[in-house]
């Protein structure tokens, strides 16, 4: 008497343009994606139905500047979309172990995300060395959060109010020889998450 169907659509429609220019040494691009969104999820089960519609607007800058033949430096900026999965919007409880049990939630909403970036590059025949200090914010911040009610655990997806993470990422390769290349990276942040909704 226990079945976990359900039902998953979603559909998005998107339209985006870009402009780009180069003036001397400065390159500039320009965009910005529209996407409408349709959802519609249902758990026969229990004739659960849920659907959701939003239109979001993503803008994008690029900008990069030579300082000469091996250095560069540049500055971006985006916006973008992190949708849930249908698995987290799942409403049926997984009770494979009765006393933690799984839930999804079908009024999860998605994640939006911003982020600045500047950074710098050297480049030449034998080696390239990238270094970026960036910012990201995500309002919506989606993780797993456990309440225990009458000693079940009760694990599920929820929006908490923002994340903020920043940090700095350095990125290595060097030629040894013709065959043999060698990659390094490392990145160093912080996170924040403002959890204060729930």
């Amino acid at each position: 008497n226990t079945s976990n169907r359900f039902l998953y659509k979603d559909q998005v429609y998107a339209a985006y343009a870009i402009y780009s220019r180069t003036f001397g040494n400065l390159k500039v691009a320009v965009g910005t994606r529209a996407e409408q969104t349709f959802v519609d999820t249902k758990l026969y089960d229990t004739n659960e139905n849920n659907t959701q519609e939003y239109l979001n607007f993503f803008p994008s800058v690029q900008s990069s500047y030579n300082l000469n033949d091996e250095h560069t430096v540049k500055a971006t900026y985006s916006r973008r979309i992190d949708r849930p999965s249908a698995w987290r919007l799942n409403p049926f409880p997984d009770i494979s172990d009765s006393l933690n049990v799984r839930i999804g939630d079908p009024n999860l909403q998605p994640e939006y995300i911003d982020s600045f970036e500047v950074g710098h590059m050297f480049n030449n025949d034998k080696v390239n060395f990238t270094t970026n200090i960036f910012y990201r914010r995500v309002d919506g911040q989606i993780d797993w959060i456990v309440e225990v009610r009458d000693g079940i655990s009760f694990r599920g997806p929820r929006n908490l109010n923002t994340s903020k993470t920043y940090g700095l990422e350095v990125i290595n390769t060097t030629q040894i020889f013709d065959w043999w290349n060698v990659n390094v990276s490392y990145s160093l942040f912080k996170t924040e998450v403002d959890g204060t909704n729930i």
